[in-house]
């Protein structure tokens, strides 16, 4: 096991740059704000194959587009643990607001704003002219202060106790390699921030309870499996009783 993990140093998941140039017009002038959790697909050559929507906030219309307004985003290439161009899967939270604007639906965007994905969140901000009985209130630059963490775990281990940690649980990504028969071959524990070199004892704990552990959703192209690396949200949690 320990060898599957130190092997899997090479694993790369593409690295997403997102199209961050515009804001839709439409909702620029609506002021709408809105955010989504986008899943890519992408291929060996870091081409987008798909985008999929697991999860969205505030407008309903803006955040639906979100997969569309990506289109243009950018991947570096996924590498599998041999070293080998493979497919990827990649995560990442888009948010489209317009901060300090206060509005019939400046609570909205307040919301969003507020909204982190660690490590995955990427921003589009809209700029509108602000009149002076417009600017933002103090009450409304409390709440930018507030931050809410957007998570959807893919693993869930149950525990007794989290030593370290006054929280009920606590998220860790990996890295992993899954094979066309759907099972993890190779993990790698990731650093909390790109400045944090420090590798958790949960990280590493999380690669060695995934390795070999068999991954219901499978990714398909052309309708057979493939093999390819993604992020895995591993989530410890204290177990409740029912």
């Amino acid at each position: 096991m320990s060898i599957l993990v130190a092997a899997a140093g090479l694993l790369a998941v593409p690295e997403i740059v997102p199209d961050t140039e515009s804001y839709p017009s439409k909702s620029l002038r609506s002021a709408e704000s809105a955010a989504a959790l986008i899943e890519f697909v992408i291929d060996p050559d870091g081409d987008q194959i798909s985008c999929t929507t697991l999860a969205a906030f505030g407008s309903e219309g803006l955040a639906n587009d979100i997969c569309k307004l990506q289109r243009k985003a950018q991947f570096e290439q996924a590498f599998s643990a041999a070293g080998r161009p493979t497919y990827g899967v990649v995560r990442a939270f888009i948010k489209y607001a317009i901060p300090f604007f206060e509005h019939r639906k400046a609570g909205q965007s307040e919301n969003i704003m507020s909204l982190v994905a660690p490590g995955i969140t990427h921003e589009v901000i809209g700029s509108v002219l602000i009149r002076g009985d417009r600017l933002p209130s103090p009450n409304a630059l409390k709440n930018l202060e507030k931050t809410r963490i957007v998570a959807l775990p893919d693993v869930t281990f149950d525990v007794k106790s989290l030593p370290g940690s006054d929280d009920d649980f606590i998220d860790e990504r990996v890295t992993v390699e899954i094979d066309d028969r759907s099972q993890v071959t190779a993990c790698t524990p990731l650093s909390r921030t790109d400045s944090d070199q420090v590798v958790s004892d949960y990280a590493k704990a999380a690669c060695e309870n995934v390795i070999g552990m068999h991954m219901p959703d499978a990714l398909t192209i052309d309708q057979r499996p493939v093999e390819h690396v993604r992020h895995l949200e591993v989530r410890f949690a204290i177990a409740r009783d029912k």
